[in-house]
């Protein structure tokens, strides 16, 4: 096992890069929220353009990573299809085991909180959506057409009410 150690070390440099990427995820989504709830529209587009850059980063950063893991993973002795961070950090000695596992750990917090800020943005947009639709509703203007969830257009006032369906 004379190329564990550039091996692991190639690895853990992808998922470094890879959690750089994810904290600039998160400090995107925290500042979406924090645009919108300010009212700031232009600054929430030009903050989620950021955002939406460092989605494509982490999608781009995927087959490389997975490259560097089937390597370590033939190195072990491992298959290579379908390796995970938890099964190579169990074959590698420490402390690159202890390594691997620290990584990944960081990965999984960041990935779970990236979720989170997304469920939050998610939940704020359509309260702001709703809310605003109502405004306009009040004022009687023409509400703009929404959907369903089966992605047919519901009709205002046809609330809960699915096209095609009685």
């Amino acid at each position: 096992m004379h190329t564990l150690h550039p091996l692991t070390s190639a690895l853990l440099n992808h998922l470094a890069r890879e959690e750089a990427v994810l904290r600039d995820a998160l400090a995107c989504g925290n500042d979406v929220f924090a645009a919108l709830r300010r009212g700031d529209l232009p600054g929430a587009l030009a903050t989620g353009a950021k955002y939406e850059a460092a989605g494509v980063s982490l999608h781009d950063a995927a087959p490389p990573r997975a490259a560097a893991a089937a390597a370590l993973a033939r190195e072990l002795g491992l298959s290579a299809q379908g390796v995970t961070l938890a099964a190579l950090a169990a074959a590698l000695p420490d402390p690159f085991a202890a390594d691997l596992r620290a990584a990944r750990a960081r990965l999984t917090a960041g990935a779970t909180e990236l979720a989170a800020v997304q469920a939050r943005n998610a939940n704020l947009i359509g309260h702001l959506r709703s809310y605003f639709r109502g405004v306009l509703a009040d004022l009687g203007t023409e509400t703009p057409s929404r959907y369903g969830p089966t992605g047919v257009r519901v009709e205002p006032g046809a609330a809960g009410a699915v096209p095609g369906h009685s």
